[in-house]
């Protein structure tokens, strides 16, 4: 083989040198701008943006949900002073601003019964027992309770269950002769006598009356100087509580938690012999005191003859009743309430509100609120001084 075929064969193996360089370069320029997968390229200031708003609205949503229940504002629940009302629509729209209020603190009515405070009425006792026989025991001197046996000396007067009816005993003490009276369809609540009436009450159920069947109050007063009579009956839509008497005026406490029924307002009303009266809305009222109460309470003045003296309505929480010669005191526990975010709850020690009520003889009257930390642990300890 020739020199020059040689050289030939040799250069036909390996490249140009310039080529090789140029091949070379190429290589270096491309590794430079190709980015490698261990150092990624850092992301621009508009493609950081989004992810720092979500991370922020993230945490702005958890900071909330921790401390939205700890957020509440507190609610008013409670009247200040007594609320009157001029007409019967004030007083629906009243109610039904109260009793939404009620169920969204989930709340209800509370019940309430008679207790005595420690001052004597001036008047003296309402019976003169003679020697020989006792009267009712009563917390106050001056102020009768309600009772199942009543005596005056000459006869003993007794009620009882009977069936469905209520009878009324009357025994002669001297010879024990007995006859009694029969109330038809209803339940004994008690008895009062003075020296010449009888004052009975029962509970009955009385569609006729509002067209509900719902216990109401039934006060049948009766003369007594001879064989029992009749004088007059008056019936209220509302159920018996407790009663006083003072003298020959009774003092009847009836409550009514039908205030809407069937979406409408019940007008506070009593029937007496058959003649139903409505109460003027000027004689409703709403106590001072816990607001969210769902009941109508009646405050009743009746004289032994059965004239209608005093009858006004309160909506508000009574709570414990207590009555002295000169006035009724009501004591009801008052609460602070807030609203958060998952509804309403209790917040702080509770109080009680003291509402009186001064008897003045034919009627019932509001005077007067006080309101002390604290609540009435016992109703029967519950003095009253001046």
């Amino acid at each position: 083989m020739k020199p020059e075929d040689l050289k030939e064969y040799y250069d036909s193996m390996w490249p140009d040198e310039k080529l090789e360089y140029k091949v070379l370069d190429r290589l270096e320029k491309a590794a430079e701008t190709t980015p490698q997968h261990n150092e990624p390229t850092p992301p621009t200031k508009a493609r950081r943006l989004p992810r720092i708003l979500i991370a922020a609205a993230a945490a702005a949503l958890l900071a909330l949900f921790i401390l939205l229940p700890s957020i509440r504002v507190t609610v008013k629940v409670s009247n200040d002073s007594l609320v009157s009302f001029q007409t019967y629509a004030q007083l629906e729209t009243y109610v039904r601003k109260q009793q939404s209020l009620m169920h969204k603190l989930n709340v209800y009515g509370c019940g309430f019964g008679f207790g005595c405070g420690g001052k004597d009425m001036s008047g003296g006792a309402p019976e003169t027992p003679g020697e020989g026989y006792s009267t009712t025991n009563t917390q106050v001197a001056g102020v009768d309770e309600a009772d199942t046996v009543k005596t005056n000396g000459k006869y003993i007067y007794r009620i009882a269950q009977d069936g469905g009816n209520a009878r009324v005993h009357r025994i002669d003490t001297a010879t024990l002769a007995a006859d009694a009276v029969v109330l038809p369809d209803c339940d004994p609540l008690g008895l009062y006598l003075t020296d010449t009436r009888l004052i009975v009450l029962t509970a009955v159920v009385d569609p006729a009356f509002d067209g509900y069947n719902y216990r109401h109050t039934r006060l049948s007063i009766y003369d007594v100087t001879a064989a029992p009579t009749l004088l007059t009956e008056l019936t209220y839509p509302a159920t018996y509580r407790d009663s006083r008497r003072v003298d020959d005026r009774i003092y009847l406490v009836m409550s009514d938690y039908r205030i809407l029924n069937d979406d409408k307002l019940l007008i506070p009303c009593v029937r007496q012999d058959g003649t139903v009266t409505q109460i003027e809305p000027t004689d409703v009222f709403a106590t001072p005191g816990p607001a969210y109460s769902n009941e109508l309470t009646y405050l009743a003045v009746v004289d032994a003859d059965g004239a209608q003296t005093g009858l006004k309505a309160y909506f508000g929480t009574f709570g414990t009743l207590y009555m002295c010669g000169e006035a009724v005191y009501t004591a009801a526990t008052d609460y602070t309430y807030k609203r958060g975010v998952f509804g309403y709850s209790r917040s702080g020690a509770a109080g009680t509100v003291v509402n009186r009520f001064a008897v003045t003889g034919d009627a019932v009257e509001y005077t007067a609120t006080a309101r002390v930390p604290g609540t009435v642990i016992h109703e029967g300890r519950t003095p009253t001084r001046g």
